[in-house]
């Protein structure tokens, strides 16, 4: 489990999710349930594969490859991300998944308004390798921001808000000329860092 994160710290603590015993609060949403583009069926402790000691969380899905389609895990616990500088996660697919259609993206919940707000750029998920997601929190008007939000919103004003934290593996198939076939099995999530340093 992560330590607890004051507002006011100037130096907080990493939060780090390493699923060495539980599945640490991350589960299918069920809203997605209700949508058949989001695809996850079930979530469960991996002893088999793993990126960073002996656990990681194995994501059960069914892909059709026809369309585009996700699966969406995600942690729902009030953070207050003000000093951080780095939300990172490892993902690993198996070989024998479509190589060039497997994307995955970090996604945060934020504000009153729980507004969505999700990294701008998918990383390409290569087979058979852990692939790491990595964005920049946002800090400053100048810098351009790694991250989009619904209705204008973003990460900056309400970091101290954060109600969620997701991570979204997509098959990106466009039909009728792009398609990659069905792939129905598990993606692997380990060592999802919120870090005050770059590493």
């Amino acid at each position: 489990m992560f330590p607890a994160v004051g507002s006011a710290s100037s130096h907080p603590e990493d939060i780090v999710f390493t699923f060495e015993e539980s599945t640490e609060g991350w589960g299918i949403p069920d809203w997605s349930y209700d949508f058949d583009d989001y695809v996850a069926e079930d979530v469960v402790l991996s002893r088999e594969i793993t990126s960073l000691g002996s656990g990681s969380l194995e994501v059960i899905c069914d892909f059709p490859g026809t369309k585009w389609a996700a699966a969406l895990v995600e942690l729902e616990k009030d953070m207050d991300l003000t000093g951080y500088d780095y939300i990172s996660a490892e993902v690993y697919i198996p070989r024998g998944a479509p190589g060039g259609f497997m994307k995955a993206r970090l996604i945060l919940t934020v504000g009153v308004g729980w507004h969505f707000i999700e990294m701008r750029r998918p990383v390409d998920l290569i087979p058979g390798r852990w692939n790491r997601i990595k964005a920049i929190v946002e800090k400053e008007d100048t810098m351009v921001s790694p991250w989009r939000g619904q209705g204008g919103q973003n990460l900056r004003d309400h970091l101290d808000a954060v109600k969620k934290i997701a991570i979204r593996v997509e098959y990106d198939a466009a039909p009728p000329h792009v398609t990659g076939g069905r792939y129905r099995g598990s993606f692997f999530i380990d060592n999802v860092v919120i870090s005050r340093f770059a590493d």
